[in-house]
C-alpha cells in the first residue's frame, strides 16, 4: 500500500521589531479596554496563523486567531507585557495559543489516564480559546486559572518539536517563538562555510552566505542557506543586519579578508568572526588600517580574531566549523541570561 506523508511548511520567523509592534498594538487595545483587532502588523508577526503554515494542518485555521483575540480581556494584559519584556531582552521564549476544537470535549477528563500524570481525571480548565506565555525556565504567565493538563500542553511548546499538541480530544496547540531571529552571514563560499551551514542549522541558526563566485556559490554546496552573488566584497548589498546577526569572515584563501573585515565592522552586527592565524590577522589589520578602519576598531568586543574557541586544534573544515559552532551556541546563550 502506497503511503504518503504530509509536512508543514516552517513557519518564517518574525523580526524582532515586528513582534514588539503587533505586542504594543494588543497591550494598548487591552489596556483601553478594548478588543484587539486583527491587522496587518499582527498577522505578519503571529506568523503560526500564515495560511501557508497551516496549508496542511486539520485542527487549527488562520480565523482561529480571529476568536482568540476576541477572547482577550484585561486579565491578559500581563502575558502580553511578559511577552514584550521577552523579546527585548532576547529571552529563549513563547507565545502560546489554546485553540479550542471542539468545546463540547475540551474539558473532558476521560483521555488523561494513559498519560499517568499528575492530576489524572482532570481536563482543561475551560473551553476558551487564550494566549499564554512559557519560558525556557519553565515560568508561564496566563489570564486565567489552568489544570494540570494544560500545564502539561504549555509547557510542551518549550521542548521544541510540539509532541503533544494533539495529545487530548478538544483541543490544540500552537506557539510563537519570541526569540529574535539569528542568522550567521558567512562571508566567502569556501569549505569552511559550506561546513558551517550544516552546524549552524543544526543548533537553530539561520544562514545566508556572500561570494562574487557563482560556482563556489551554487546550491549543491549550500542547499540550505541563502545565497547573495556580488561583484565585490568592496560592493556589499544591504543585508538589514542588526545586533542579533553573526558576521563571519572566511572569504577563500583569505584573499579578501581586509574588504569583508571592513565591511563587517561598519555594520550593527553583534558578533564578527575571523578566520585565520594570529599573525595573518595582524596583516589584516594593517591592511584595513592602511584604508582608514581606526585601529581602536580591532579591540572591539564583538571581533573574535582568530575566530572559534583557541585550544581546540581543529584544522578539517568540518572541525572548524563545530568551532566556530560551538562559539556562536556560547554567546547566544549568554545573551540569552540577562535579567
Amino acid at each position: 500500500m502506497e503511503t504518503t506523508k504530509s509536512v508543514l511548511k516552517k513557519q518564517n520567523k518574525p523580526t524582532s521589531q515586528q513582534l514588539l509592534t503587533a505586542l504594543d498594538e494588543i497591550i494598548s487595545a487591552l489596556a483601553a479596554g478594548c478588543v484587539p483587532q486583527i491587522s496587518d502588523t499582527i498577522l505578519q508577526a503571529f506568523t503560526c496563523f500564515d495560511p501557508a503554515v497551516l496549508a496542511n494542518d486539520p485542527d487549527i485555521n488562520p480565523e482561529d486567531l480571529t476568536l482568540i483575540l476576541g477572547a482577550l480581556t484585561i486579565d491578559d494584559l500581563a502575558t502580553f507585557k511578559r511577552a514584550r519584556t521577552a523579546v527585548e531582552n532576547h529571552e529563549q521564549a513563547w507565545l502560546g495559543f489554546k485553540v479550542v476544537t471542539d468545546p463540547a470535549v475540551a474539558c473532558d477528563s476521560s483521555d488523561t489516564a494513559v498519560m499517568g500524570i499528575i492530576g489524572e481525571g482532570q481536563g482543561s480548565a475551560d473551553a476558551l480559546p487564550g494566549v499564554f506565555f512559557a519560558a525556557v525556565d519553565r515560568q508561564i504567565v496566563f489570564g486565567r486559572q489552568y489544570s494540570v493538563r494544560d500545564r502539561k500542553q504549555m509547557l510542551d511548546i518549550t521542548r521544541g518539536p510540539h509532541m503533544h499538541n494533539r495529545q487530548y480530544a478538544g483541543l490544540a496547540w500552537t506557539s510563537l517563538d519570541l526569540e529574535p531571529t539569528s542568522r550567521v552571514i558567512m562571508l566567502g563560499a569556501g569549505d569552511v562555510s559550506a561546513q558551517l551551514e550544516i552546524t549552524a542549522r543544526l543548533v537553530g541558526f539561520e544562514t545566508l552566505v556572500i561570494d562574487y563566485d557563482e560556482s563556489y556559490l551554487s546550491e549543491i554546496r549550500f542547499p540550505h542557506s541563502e545565497r547573495v552573488l556580488i561583484p565585490s566584497f568592496d560592493e556589499m548589498p544591504d543585508l538589514g543586519i542588526t545586533f542579533d546577526d553573526y558576521l563571519c569572515v572566511l572569504t577563500r584563501g583569505h584573499m579578501y579578508d581586509p574588504e569583508a573585515l571592513i565591511y563587517a565592522l561598519q555594520t550593527p552586527a553583534g558578533y564578527i568572526g575571523m578566520m585565520g592565524c594570529a599573525s595573518k590577522n595582524e596583516c589584516v589589520f594593517s591592511l584595513a588600517a592602511q584604508r582608514g578602519i581606526d585601529p581602536a576598531a580591532f579591540e572591539d568586543s564583538r571581533l573574535h580574531a582568530p575566530i572559534g574557541f583557541k585550544g581546540v586544534g581543529g584544522k578539517t573544515p568540518p572541525e572548524l566549523a563545530i568551532n566556530i559552532t560551538s562559539q556562536l551556541i556560547q554567546i547566544r546563550n549568554d545573551r540569552r541570561k540577562k535579567p
